[in-house]
């Protein structure tokens, strides 16, 4: 009897240790991420504050430094902490205000002034209620969620490539800002496509970050495939503890959201949160993938359906529908539809949240456009046809709008000229 009380006890010390060790190594996994930003000179030279860096270097980036490129042909890659990145052309001068990001990236916080110059912002993460990405320029702000855009001072314009962004003038006015609908900086409204075009776009500058950008989202993404594959006796083990564990354990099964969200309906608030933060980490990684990567995408969805039934707070489910609408868009771009039932069923179990959202998060996603064997797939989605087509309706109302008050801005100032060359005339003919 003694003896099989010593084993027994044996046997726990075992466990404890075991469990402690796992801990440590867990711990010492998560010291050794970083999160600092830094900046990279990938042609010409730079300086941060007064220190020159010449290409090569990749220099740690503190609040409140000062990064400038020096010469026309100078170019430089703030690669911030969460993954995203600025590039920086030549001439061109930002002051880092906040870089603040935690190491479950649940906090991004991202903050520059642009002084003069030109930026290109790829924005890749999950921009949630603690997070933001905010450029500042002219005593205007650009408010991110997850977008691709160019703020160009020399020229003046603002454009976004990819998805929206919310610019907030000095006086508090708010203008939201979509993919394709360049934004004059200078007579501060918005510019035709085709004239931006034909006039303002700097065709070697688009080029070469579209390229950097397709080489950026390959790497997240071969970093996401080489994480799933190193499958670690830790990584087996941590199923076993966290309620997290388990819920990431039933979506790399493929279990269906029923089951995930019976395990999450027995946990507290605590257990919530904890599980939330955990499922976010997993969540960023998969943020950029499109929908041609069928398995990977599906992966996406159910942890951001997960995320939105463990969120306690409205704003906090919006930007996570907001981030769903992303989805829906690019889908459609790329006429995956089969992708589109999945994101539809999560869509209309929230309503209530999406009715209350602005109009313009609805802009590019052109329901109207789908074929008709997808039009009865969103029919069959009674209430979120309803919200989709008040919120449609309503943004192409708004921009008829808005393009008839251009035809008539520009009528006004043609007929003003011609006035002003008649009346030269008169006058000329007086001296005369």
């Amino acid at each position: 009897m003694k003896k099989i009380k010593n084993k027994f006890i044996l046997l726990v010390i075992i466990w404890i240790v075991l469990l402690l060790g796992l801990q440590i190594y867990w711990s010492y996994e998560d010291s050794q991420i970083d999160r600092n930003s830094y900046l990279v000179v990938m042609e010409g030279t730079a300086k941060i504050d007064t220190m020159t860096v010449s290409p090569g270097t990749r220099y740690k980036l503190e609040n409140d430094m000062t990064v400038t490129t020096l010469g026309d042909e100078s170019l430089a890659v703030v690669e911030w902490g969460d993954g995203s990145v600025t590039r920086l052309w030549g001439e061109t001068s930002v002051h880092i205000r906040t870089t603040n990001i935690a190491k479950n990236l649940s906090r991004i916080q991202i903050s520059f002034t642009l002084f003069s110059g030109k930026t290109w912002s790829n924005v890749t993460s999950f921009i949630g209620d603690d997070s933001y990405f905010h450029e500042s320029f002219q005593d205007n702000e650009a408010s991110v969620r997850g977008t691709v855009f160019n703020v160009n001072l020399d020229d003046g314009y603002l454009y976004v490539v990819d998805h929206d962004i919310s610019l907030v003038t000095s006086e508090g006015k708010e203008i939201f800002i979509s993919e394709n609908a360049p934004f004059s900086l200078q007579a501060f409204s918005f510019i035709q496509l085709t004239e931006f075009l034909k006039t303002y776009t700097d065709s070697a500058w688009f080029s070469e970050n579209k390229d950097f950008d397709t080489q950026l989202l390959q790497a997240l993404q071969d970093n996401l495939l080489a994480s799933l594959s190193s499958s670690t006796l830790s990584k087996s083990m941590s199923t076993w503890f966290g309620d997290s564990d388990q819920i990431v354990s039933l979506i790399q099964k493929w279990a269906s959201m029923d089951e995930v969200q019976s395990l999450l309906a027995a946990l507290d608030q605590d257990e919530k949160q904890v599980s939330y933060d955990a499922l976010l980490e997993i969540f960023q990684q998969y943020n950029t993938v499109g929908s041609e990567n069928t398995q990977l995408f599906a992966r996406k969805v159910a942890y951001r359906d997960a995320l939105l039934l463990l969120s306690d707070t409205e704003t906090e489910r919006q930007s996570l529908l907001r981030n769903t609408l992303y989805d829906v868009q690019d889908v459609i771009d790329a006429k995956q539809y089969e992708q589109l039932t999945q994101l539809f069923w999560t869509l209309s179990q929230y309503t209530d949240e999406l009715s209350s959202m602005d109009a313009s998060y609805f802009r590019d996603l052109a329901l109207q456009n789908l074929p008709s064997g997808l039009q009865n797939l969103l029919d069959s989605f009674g209430g979120l046809k309803d919200v989709v087509t008040e919120k449609v309706g309503k943004i192409e109302l708004d921009i008829n709008l808005n393009e008839v008050g251009q035809d008539l801005g520009n009528l006004r100032w043609t007929m003003q000229e011609a006035v002003n060359e008649k009346l030269d005339s008169v006058y000329q003919k007086f001296l005369q």
